[in-house]
């Protein structure tokens, strides 16, 4: 587990996704590991890396969804300003010892680090380090610093941004696999509610996405079936249901996996995670 923080921690998007995938493939080859309800026991620090990667460029007070980021000319220019924007809020606390020494004012509160136009930073861990020096960031927030600098740096970008896509939805898929705690899968439905709703646009839309993308897309989908029909269900947090429960998301589902089995004979490449 050790390993996978390091790697996790990799500027190289490659290593990032490939360490996320080796991550989601421990849940099937190893079911004798599983907890009883067919998660793979993972560390809270993990977790919340997980959690951090998950998150992507969403927000409820108006980020930029998944579906947007991976279709081309799918983000108008306030999008695409907000989406190279670092934006990132912390709550800061230390004893009067501590805030004597600090090189600023009493970093005491509230605290916003608001850069626009991340990308064109000559250096991102230079500035990662400026950043943790000067704001004095906490040592468990600075995964989720580093991760907002990857994900701001990556979107001006369509390749990029469709790379850090296949991070985002994998994060996520491996969270619901690694995670006991409602509060973190709640924590990202908060800050992204229409998340299920762009996976299933991602897998409907007829526009040029990146195969990865569709099957990891799935690949989530079916994940999800798979822990909310646990005896641990968590259905009050994912909205799986209600999304099947959706008419024409239910006949677009059902053509899907009938394609699958298809596939099965046919011997043709296709996503058959929904199996």
């Amino acid at each position: 587990m050790q390993h996978f923080t390091h790697l996790l921690s990799s500027n190289d998007p490659d290593i990032l996704l490939a360490s996320l995938q080796a991550h989601v493939a421990l849940v099937r080859i190893n079911p004798s590991k599983l907890h009883l309800s067919g998660k793979l026991p993972g560390s809270a620090v993990l977790n919340l890396h997980f959690l951090a990667l998950s998150q992507g460029w969403g927000s409820k007070e108006g980020g930029v969804g998944l579906f947007s980021c991976v279709v081309e000319n799918g983000c108008d220019v306030a999008a695409s300003q907000l989406g190279s924007t670092l934006h990132f809020e912390f709550y800061y606390e230390c004893g009067l010892d501590n805030a004597k020494n600090l090189n600023a004012t009493s970093l005491l509160g509230l605290q916003v680090i608001h850069i626009p136009n991340l990308h064109l930073q000559p250096k991102y861990l230079v500035l990662l380090k400026d950043l943790i020096d000067k704001y004095q960031i906490p040592s468990e927030l600075k995964f989720s610093l580093w991760t907002r600098i990857r994900y701001t740096c990556a979107f001006p970008s369509l390749s990029t941004r469709m790379q850090f896509s296949c991070i985002q939805i994998l994060a996520f898929t491996v969270l619901m696999q690694s995670s006991d705690n409602h509060e973190e899968l709640g924590a990202f439905f908060s800050n992204d509610p229409k998340f299920m709703n762009d996976l299933m646009k991602v897998l409907q839309s007829k526009n040029f996405i990146l195969d990865n993308i569709r099957s990891f897309a799935i690949l989530d989908l079916g994940y999800q079936f798979a822990v909310i029909s646990t005896p641990h269900e968590r259905s009050q947090v994912l909205n799986v249901p209600n999304i099947v429960s959706n008419a024409p998301n239910r006949v677009f589902l059902l053509s899907l996996l009938q394609k699958a089995v298809i596939s099965l004979t046919t011997m043709k490449a296709y996503p058959i995670a929904l199996l």
